[in-house]
Order: structure tokens, then sequence, then C-alpha cells
């Protein structure tokens, strides 16, 4: 049991949510419903290193033993399942922004314009200030003009003009801070373990992201977007007026 990637998950969880998980089962309909809860119940007493494992394979013998309708294989991978379903709906349920994007998605699939626009609009309005942060948000923001790129051409059918105008300025804007932001890392990493091999970052596709920062008034530039291109600047090219850039 201790090889299998149920006993693993299991392994994961805090007694709490192990606790949580016992009910989440509970409330499954189904003729395995009792056969998941021991099964889960055997796997938890096999996390007790204190239990001899000659009597955890007895329980397990007799468990498998007293099976119907199944084999002892699906039921790991149900129960496996089952546990990956309570685990993402706990996250879903955290994650706002995950759930703003599963919820646009529904409402398009259900044709729901004023649910739509609702959620693509608290999609448009998320801002933060980590740059990891930032580019999860970047990223949101393109999925949702692609979303609306789907649902004004639902079946084929235009409602009005596109969006396609704003969805190329979301790609451009989440390509150009990604790429900016990670040849930032790479070039701090090349210098630090002297990786010689790590120089594919340094093309055009950099050099158009660094033009397009540049001819942006700063006042319209995003306060990440410049941080990091001076960044650039300064590890590049050694600019005191960018590095004077990044003290005000």
């Amino acid at each position: 049991m201790r090889s299998t990637k149920l006993y693993h998950l299991i392994k994961t969880l805090s007694s709490s949510d192990r606790e949580k998980v016992i009910l989440f089962i509970s409330s499954l309909t189904g003729k395995n419903k009792e056969f998941l809860l021991r099964l889960f119940i055997l796997t938890e007493n096999d996390l007790n290193e204190n239990k001899p494992p000659s009597v955890l394979e007895n329980q397990k013998h007799r468990f498998i033993q007293n099976l119907k309708h199944t084999s002892f294989e699906k039921l790991k991978y149900q129960l496996t399942e089952e546990i990956k379903h309570y685990i993402s709906y706990q996250a879903l349920r955290t994650d706002r922004a995950q759930r703003e994007r599963y919820l646009l998605n529904w409402a398009k699939k259900h044709n729901k314009e004023k649910l739509f626009y609702s959620f693509y609009k608290n999609i448009q309005k998320t801002t933060s200030r980590s740059s990891d942060a930032f580019i999860f948000d970047l990223e949101q923001k393109f999925i949702a003009e692609k979303e609306m790129n789907f649902f004004l051409s639902k079946d084929g059918k235009r409602k009005g003009n596109t969006n396609l105008d704003t969805l190329h300025l979301a790609l451009d804007e989440e390509f150009i801070f990604r790429k900016i932001y990670y040849s930032c890392l790479s070039f701090n990493q090349r210098r630090i373990i002297k990786d010689k091999s790590n120089a594919h970052f340094e093309n055009d596709l950099l050099e158009s992201a660094l033009a397009y920062v540049y001819a942006q008034p700063v006042k319209d530039r995003h306060p990440l977007v410049n941080i990091y291109y001076h960044i650039y600047q300064v590890l590049s090219r050694s600019k005191l007026k960018d590095f004077e850039a990044l003290l005000h």
C-alpha cells in the first residue's frame, strides 16, 4: 500500500482534511460507497508506522476477500479520483481568480450574457503587486478576451464588432512582461553559475519587447513592467539612467 499513489495522496492530507474527505465520500451515491470508506480508513491506518506490516497485510487481505461488484485495483482508482475531486474543490473554493475563470467559461457555454459580462468585468479589474501574481493576472485577462471572442462568435454569428483588438493587446501585454521578466532571471542565472547554454532568451523577440516598452510613456506602463524593463537594462547594458530610474 505504501508504494501506491493513493497512499501518498492521503499522506498529504491534514487530519482535518481527512475528516472532510470521509464526509465527502459519505455523501456519494453508489454501491461502492461503503467499500470506498473502508479502503480510505485501511490506507489511513497504513500511515501508522507503529503497526506491524503483518497486521496491515491481514487487514488488506480480509478487505479484498469481502469485495463485491468490483476489483481492488478499480476501487483504489475510484478512491484516488474522489480524493482528487475533493482537493480540486477545496482549491477552487480558495482561489478566486480560478473560480472567476471557471464561471466565465460556464456562462459562455450556457449563453448567459449578463452573467458572462459580470464575470468578465471581475477578471478585468484584478490587479497584483508581485511579479508571479501579475503574470497570472495577465494570463487571466488574455483568457477572458479569448472567451469573449468565442462568446461573440458563437454558432458562427457575430454580435457586433468582435474584441480581436483588445485580445491582441492582452496577448501582447502578457508576452512582453513574461519575456522581459524571465530574461532578467536568465541573465542573472547565467552570471551566477556561468551557464553558457542559457542564451536562448537573447533574441529578436526580446528586443521587440524592450522596444515596445521603451515606446510607451512611463505614465502608461504598469509599475512592474517599468521595474523589470529597467532591471534588464541595468543587468545587460549597465546603463546609469536605468539604475537611477529604479531608485525613483
